[in-house]
């Protein structure tokens, strides 16, 4: 029988995902995209809040249970909407960029 080992995330992102179902600023959230943002919100690094969040939109899904095509379409509702900006970055030695 397996068991489900809990996960603790430190006080301030506890609060902050708790907090979203009452935040003005979601009310327009559609539905499907609570777990990526929660998923976002877990990587934030608490010593530096607005430090860049270098977040793999593959890792994303996978950990939201969301494909990869719904992460992209919440990545740009949430820019839409001015929570946060990306940044495209050139992949040294590779054709393309990443953001």
């Amino acid at each position: 029988m397996s068991t489900l080992t809990p996960k603790y995330f430190p006080a301030p992102i506890t609060r902050a995902v708790f907090r979203l179902h009452d935040s003005d600023s979601f009310k327009d959230l559609p539905d499907g995209f609570i777990r990526i943002v929660i998923s976002i919100i877990k990587k934030i690094d608490l010593s530096s809040p607005r430090k860049s969040i270098f977040a793999n939109r593959t890792t994303i899904a996978e950990e939201s249970g969301k494909s990869v095509e719904t992460v992209q379409r919440a990545i740009k509702w949430l820019e839409d909407k001015g929570f946060f900006e990306r940044q495209q970055i050139a992949n040294p030695g590779q054709r393309g960029s990443r953001s």
